[in-house]
C-alpha cells in the first residue's frame, strides 16, 4: 500500500497549536499494489533451515537484555538461538516487503522518488 498526499495534508514543521489540526484542502491517494509473491515469502523462511546461528560461546558473551535473557533461561543456546532464528526470519521478510513498497511508490510517485537510495 502506497499513500500520498500527507505531506500536505500534514504539513511538517507548523508551529503549534496548527501542527495538529490538518490543513484543507488536500488531496490523498491510498494505491494498492500486487500482493507479495508467496514464494519469494517461504524461500525467507525455508532458507534458514540450513544455517547455524550460535556456538555456545557466543550466547555466553551476548550483554545487556538479550545476555541477562540468554543467561536466566534454562537453555541458554537454544533460547538464543531461536532469538536469533526470528529475528533473522523478521529481517529478510521486511527486505521483502520494503522492496515491494519502494516499487509501488517509485510507480505511483514516479520522479518524485528517483535518486533516492
Amino acid at each position: 500500500m502506497w499513500i500520498t498526499g500527507f505531506d500536505q495534508l500534514m504539513p511538517e514543521g507548523r508551529p503549534f497549536p496548527h501542527k495538529y489540526f490538518p490543513r484543507v484542502p488536500a488531496q490523498l491517494s491510498v494505491t494498492f499494489g500486487q500482493p507479495v509473491e508467496a514464494d519469494e515469502l517461504r524461500q525467507a523462511l525455508d532458507v534458514m533451515q540450513h544455517v547455524d546461528l550460535t556456538t555456545a560461546k557466543q550466547a555466553e558473551r551476548l550483554t545487556g537484555w538479550l545476555g541477562e535473557e540468554t543467561r536466566q533461561h534454562s537453555a541458554g543456546v537454544e533460547f538464543y538461538n531461536e532469538m536469533a532464528y526470528n529475528s533473522l526470519i523478521r529481517q529478510r521478510v521486511t527486505a521483502i516487503i520494503q522492496r515491494n513498497v519502494e516499487a509501488l511508490g517509485r510507480l505511483v510517485s514516479g520522479d518524485s522518488l528517483r535518486g533516492r537510495p
